[in-house]
């Protein structure tokens, strides 16, 4: 009786492997940065004592420090969680079966095959077998393998081992992070005819490229920069996305917003299915008829000082072209907007499209202004002359400077320009022949209007110590 006992003690755990028939629910939560937080329960039936618990149908980009697992009901207890990623790959088992007997298969010349026994010496830079008393290199034949080594898998798993007082069904809730998954924002809009309205809509693109499916799962995308340190970044980020399983009442195909921390959450109202390897794209937001502003902008970038002289020669500067608008609820947005790249189409009378340029747009806030560089002005021309300059006496790096700009309006409407010159250290403008501002301590900023087919001139002079 005591023997008995003890064989039956040391008797290996009995195993369950998880199946998606036995999942109960799955919900992604998509960042910005490649990774993706991944929650799912599943159900599943364990006998009393102790037994394992196997799922396989995990990424292979996955953080194992990431996995949480919590058993309901409470009776049951956690003694360990290991991962398998161990993968089985021709290199893996080639490595494996070094100095171990193997069978080379030669195809003869009449169509047969012919088995040879050989011993594996190296599997690096090549193929060395010794056949009897025969080394053979990379030899033209498939090799066959007694069987898979011990320990290694065809694909990643995790294995729990728990323990109960009784059998019963219960409830595993499993969380992880994964690399392999990215979501991306891209903003298409159509200007109208007048420039002064365009329509809007928000695609975002769901990335999955691990090897693995996820059918019928919630999806949230998750807007910011998370802090990647690793006991913050695990903390936000399960906090994040707890109760994500649960029914919000949300719209049938419609994105919702939500705060989430110092976050933007954008929840999906329905399930979707990512295949492996895979992307899908889906509309976050349309807005119609949206108030929109051509502007046009004048800078000097880093270039204030022509050269330390007198004089120079007049100066060809870009006029870039900008559409700006208001994210705006009373304009049909009013939502956070994630950071993506903008495109811009005009419809024209005669049935075509012109592409107008792109754009990065910047993560915005609801009630924030949106510029979009459109590129530079084929009208508009803008010239920046260098007139005057002379050191100030017992000032070592203090000198006057004095420019002139000519701007010309080859359009056929009367066009605004705002000009904006930087000027370095203590500077103060001593003339201007029109209206300034100081919209910074190292900006010079003017508004002008050129009327079209015209031309106007603005010149100033400034101290700068």
């Amino acid at each position: 009786m005591g023997a008995s006992l003890s064989l039956a003690a040391a008797a290996p755990p009995a195993i369950s492997d998880l199946s998606v028939g036995d999942r109960q629910g799955l919900h992604l939560t998509l960042y910005q940065d490649n990774r993706g937080l991944v929650r799912e329960s599943y159900r599943f039936h364990h006998p009393a004592g102790r037994s394992l618990l196997r799922l396989d149908r995990v990424p292979a980009a996955m953080e194992p420090r990431s996995v949480q697992a919590t058993f309901d009901p409470e009776g049951i207890r956690l003694l360990e969680q290991r991962h398998e990623q161990d993968l089985l790959t021709p290199r893996r088992l080639l490595e494996t079966y070094l100095d171990k007997q193997v069978v080379l298969l030669f195809s003869t010349m009449d169509g047969g095959e012919r088995r040879l026994p050989a011993t594996l010496l190296s599997a690096r830079d090549g193929i060395v077998v010794r056949a009897g008393d025969e080394i053979l290199v990379n030899p033209d034949a498939q090799i066959i393998f007694p069987g898979l080594p011990p320990g290694v898998v065809s694909r990643p798993a995790v294995v729990w081992e728990i323990e109960a007082a009784r059998a019963g069904d219960a409830l595993l809730e499993l969380s992880y992070i994964t690399g392999g998954q990215n979501w991306s924002t891209d903003y298409v809009a159509s200007l109208a005819a007048d420039d002064r309205m365009l329509d809007l809509t928000v695609w975002v693109t769901v990335e999955n490229n691990t090897e693995v499916a996820y059918d019928n799962t919630g999806l949230s995308l998750v807007a910011g920069q998370v802090h990647r340190a690793v006991p913050a970044a695990r903390g936000m980020l399960m906090a994040m996305e707890s109760g994500g399983m649960r029914s919000r009442g949300q719209q049938e195909s419609a994105f919702t917003s939500e705060q989430a921390m110092d976050f933007h959450l954008y929840r999906l109202g329905r399930k979707v299915n990512l295949p492996a390897h895979s992307s899908r794209q889906f509309v976050l937001h349309q807005a119609r008829s949206v108030p929109v502003h051509r502007r046009h902008v004048v800078s000097a970038g880093g270039m204030f000082l022509q050269r330390r002289g007198p004089a120079g020669d007049p100066i060809r500067v870009p006029v870039e072209s900008r559409l700006e608008f208001v994210n705006s609820g009373d304009h049909g947005l009013g939502l956070p907007l994630p950071s993506g790249i903008a495109r811009v189409f005009q419809d024209q009378a005669d049935g075509g499209r012109v592409f107008l340029g792109s754009d990065r747009l910047p993560g915005t806030a609801d009630g924030e202004t949106i510029s979009l560089i459109m590129g530079n002005s084929f009208d508009l021309v803008a010239e920046r002359t260098q007139t005057d300059y002379r050191q100030l006496p017992g000032v070592r790096r203090g000198y006057e400077a004095a420019f002139r700009y000519d701007l010309r309006n080859r359009g056929p409407e009367d066009m605004e320009i705002d000009i904006r010159d930087p000027v370095p250290g203590d500077w103060e403008l001593l003339e201007s022949s029109v209206e300034f501002s100081r919209p910074d301590a190292s900006t010079l900023a003017f508004h002008v209007t050129v009327a079209a087919g015209g031309q106007t001139t603005i010149s100033y002079r400034v101290r700068v110590k």
